[in-house]
């Protein structure tokens, strides 16, 4: 068994687990083996274990683990567990949307907006609301008087005026 359990701990690495649990497990049971021979494992062994085989995508990752100075196993694995969460619930959450999609819009806010234009164009159809340029008493152009040098041209008089006409 002991042959078994050296050969099994010689060949143990992180990268070739999906998840933590399935790594400690391994991990743990290989151990239980080696302690049932007689041989001692410590939990420095099993930490540089851990981080020797983490994959080399990870060497950042494995430099900030070793940095933190871990002095037991389980204070590593706790901390890999949560960052394994954190991971999963954000590979989530890019599924849902992937990047460099548009979000799908807030139904709340589009129901406003459609409010506001179905207002707009019930306002706009309603008889009289909108008469016209120059329609009606008080339109845009308002007559000062015929002929009194009052038109809508600034320097140009017609008739009786002081004014000189601008050609």
């Amino acid at each position: 068994m002991l042959p078994r359990a050296q050969y099994d701990w010689k060949h143990l690495r992180f990268q070739d687990y999906k998840t933590v649990d399935e790594y400690t497990s391994v991990l743990f049971k290989i151990v239980s083996m080696m302690e049932l021979c007689g041989e001692k494992v410590t939990e420095l062994e099993m930490l540089n274990k851990t981080f020797s085989t983490m994959h080399s995508s990870n060497m950042v990752l494995q430099q900030q683990y070793r940095e933190r100075k871990f002095t037991t196993y389980t204070e590593l694995i706790e901390c890999l567990l949560l960052a394994e969460a954190n991971n999963e619930l954000l590979m989530k959450n890019s599924e849902m949307r992937p990047p460099g999609t548009a979000p799908l819009p807030d139904i709340s806010k589009l129901a406003i907006e459609q409010k506001k234009e179905s207002n707009l164009v019930q306002h706009n159809n309603q008889p009289g609301s909108f008469r016209g340029r120059g329609r009606g008493r008080g339109g845009m152009f308002k007559a000062h008087g015929r002929g009194r040098g009052h038109g809508i041209t600034p320097g140009f008089s017609r008739g009786r005026g002081r004014g000189r006409s601008v050609v």
